[in-house]
């Protein structure tokens, strides 16, 4: 049986849904009502629920404020809204929230009985879905810590019968495709992810997941044949799709082939320091570790203890100390190979790069602007830069990234950190916890309490605050009426807008811009 609350200020109202329809028949158990919304929201703290069937005009909380509340503590609720109101803006601002049906009273028994029969279809449907999304997720995280080498043998092999893991093959490769652009992470992450799984079929036993803001790609080497040719038409044919269907410009970097399970975190780190040089260059969108990697080997071995003392430092955010390491290491590159000191300067100096961009998630593009890494890109790959260039270009990057890190006291996760920024960009679109979950391909009830534990409150709260913030500054920088600011930064009601910026500010949007004008 599915739990019902049934919400409305007027008790003739309460008592007659109670005998309205066969609620047993239909999969239905009432279970509470409320005569508020305000009473109402404090026993879905105690009385979790399925459905909730509220009026929209009541007292202390309305039925709009009453869902999006109830969102946050039960983000798989299901809402139908009753009103003796055929209000427009009302209506766009309920189905802004997600609800099943908006139904005017009196209410016909049959739309409800319809309505409430949909309603039992789709969640027995998503119910089934969520736990084939959760054994999903629980795929990835082993995946990842595998890949990571964050996991001990006895818990791979346990997990792999479970999960279905190709743990028993003669050989591994690792490949991560990241997009180009910050904006083109989530298309790839939800699009892009679904279709290198049905691009990618003739790669058997190929696995492909959501690793942070990468498509990682296991390729488990089954016979003799499954090297990189067989797979590198592949790769670059995918890429050429993405970029066809999806409008997405992606890197592919491919780490060696490994011949033991236990090391098949070497694979995916050469991968993954692949792509930062790749975002560099702007030359091939797709390349392998095999031929990157031997110079870069050679420069590790002979500077071994230069690395791991700025690793130390790097980590430490001591710029200082970096900057004078680095000079000291570069004047002995060019002691120790007199004649090649050029090339083996520039291969240390990326290197460095991948070092930073480690600390930072790999993602060279995300650490600073735009401009920032223009300059990385003159200093390494224009004809007219020098050693002297390339130095002073890694040096400022990496003071530009370490001041970013000091200043990132929160260290949040990458999927909630990405949706805040998202929600600066986004925040005057049709968008709420659920569509957002679904882009991120993450499970809305747990993506709502990752959210509410690392920002301190809950997705529809930072959404209205930040719409709010957005607001008092179109108020008072603008000749914008209250009515249109609420359209400009999400609102499809006044009305609505008008409640929740009061119940944010403590004054009317009218006596805000009023208040503002009067001291200026």
């Amino acid at each position: 049986m599915l739990k019902v609350m049934i919400v409305d200020d007027e008790p003739l109202i309460l008592s007659g849904l109670r005998h309205f329809v066969d609620w047993e028949r239909l999969g239905f158990n009432i279970v509470c009502e409320a005569p508020h919304g305000a009473a109402a929201l404090e026993r879905l703290r105690t009385t979790p629920c399925d459905v909730l069937i509220t009026d929209i005009r009541m007292p202390e909380l309305n039925g709009l404020e009453l869902i999006q509340e109830a969102n946050a503590i039960l983000p798989h609720l299901r809402c139908i809204i009753l009103s003796g109101y055929d209000d427009f803006n009302y209506v766009k601002e309920a189905m802004k929230l997600g609800i099943e049906n908006y139904l005017l009273k009196p209410v016909s028994d049959t739309e409800l009985a319809s309505t409430l029969s949909s309603i039992r279809d789709k969640m027995l449907f998503e119910r089934q879905s969520r736990n084939e999304q959760g054994s999903s997720i629980i795929r990835n995280n082993i995946v990842y810590r595998w890949m990571t080498g964050d996991i001990e043998e006895e818990e791979l092999l346990s997990r792999s019968e479970l999960l279905g893991l190709p743990v028993h093959q003669p050989g591994y490769r690792v490949t991560l495709i990241r997009s180009m652009s910050r904006e083109g992470a989530s298309i790839l992450l939800s699009e892009g992810l679904r279709l290198c799984e049905r691009w990618l079929q003739p790669l058997s036993a190929l696995m492909t997941f959501n690793l942070q803001d990468d498509v990682a790609i296991l390729l488990p080497i089954v016979n003799a044949e499954h090297g990189v040719q067989s797979s590198e038409g592949l790769l670059r044919s995918c890429l050429e799709r993405m970029r066809e269907e999806l409008g997405l410009c992606c890197l592919a970097a491919v780490g060696e082939r490994v011949s033991d399970r236990s090391m098949l975190h070497i694979s995916y780190y050469q991968a993954f320091s692949l792509l930062p040089v790749m975002a560099l260059e702007h030359g091939d969108n797709l390349r392998l570790f095999d031929a990157y990697g031997e110079q870069q080997s050679n420069l590790l071995a002979d500077f071994r203890a230069d690395f791991d003392a700025l690793r130390l430092v790097l980590e430490a955010k001591d710029t200082e100390a970096a900057s004078g390491l680095i000079d000291t290491a570069i004047a002995r590159i060019r002691e120790r190979y007199a004649g090649q000191n050029t090339v083996y300067v520039r291969s240390f100096l990326l290197e460095l790069l991948v070092e930073i961009s480690i600390i930072r998630n790999g993602k060279i593009h995300s650490i600073d602007s735009e401009s920032g890494s223009q300059l990385l890109r003159n200093a390494f790959f224009s004809p007219e830069a020098g050693i002297d260039d390339q130095k002073q270009a890694v040096k400022l990057y990496m003071q530009n990234c370490l001041t970013q890190l000091e200043n990132d006291s929160s260290r949040l996760s990458p999927v909630v950190a990405h949706t805040l920024h998202y929600l600066q960009q986004h925040y005057a679109e049709d968008i709420n916890l659920q569509s957002v979950s679904r882009d991120m391909r993450a499970n809305a009830a747990y993506f709502g309490q990752l959210f509410r534990r690392e920002t301190g409150e809950s997705f529809n709260a930072c959404l209205n605050r930040i719409r709010v913030e957005k607001a008092k500054d179109l108020l008072l920088n603008t000749y914008l009426k209250a009515n249109e600011v609420a359209q400009e930064v999400g609102y499809a009601s006044p009305n609505y807008f008008h409640t929740v910026f009061k119940r944010l500010t403590g004054v009317s949007p009218h006596e805000y811009k009023a208040s503002r004008s009067h001291h200026t």
